[in-house]
């Protein structure tokens, strides 16, 4: 577990497999996936007393761990870290300024301490196949334009994007 930079407490780690948004072919909407999100993590707030510019990032990648499947898990946070980079227009800066914030590097010490040796290998892989997927993209994921998808299922999402979960 680490400390969610938005709340200053902790993230609590949810398996994927309980959580119905990073099922491929999940009907929930955008707008069920970002409530069943949140709902599993209960400490993160959609922005409270953070910058704009902060909370408007932080907020697209909550959209982006509900579109692409990924819950809070540190196999989670790897993976949408590359469908990030490589799928999602318009994200790098927002991502940028969330890495300058010092709660944002004490995030990046937990998850070190976090990953087991012999955990790499599958972090990379899982890593190196968000990339590959992201190449298949039929267009990048609109980072900040993504209110007229909230009430489409994830999986007509995910088909016109072609967005593999990983």
């Amino acid at each position: 577990m680490g400390s969610d930079p938005r709340t200053g407490g902790e993230t609590r780690r949810t398996p994927a497999s309980s959580l119905g948004f990073t099922e491929q072919s999940s009907r929930q909407t955008l707008r069920e996936g970002l409530v069943e999100y949140f709902s599993n993590i209960p400490e993160l707030m959609e922005g409270g007393d953070l910058p704009a510019d902060l909370a408007h990032g932080l907020h697209g990648h909550d959209v982006a761990h509900v579109v692409f499947g990924c819950d809070t898990s540190v196999r989670g946070e790897v993976v949408l870290a590359r469908w990030s980079l490589f799928g999602i227009e318009g994200s790098l800066r927002p991502y940028l300024i969330g890495v300058r914030r010092r709660e944002t590097r004490g995030l990046f010490r937990d998850f070190f301490r976090a990953v087991r040796l012999r955990e790499l290998p599958a972090l990379i892989k899982a890593g190196i196949t968000a990339v590959i997927r992201s190449c298949w993209m039929s267009r990048r994921w609109p980072f900040d334009r993504y209110g007229p998808y909230l009430d489409r299922p994830l999986a007509e999402i995910r088909q016109e994007f072609h967005i593999r979960v990983v």
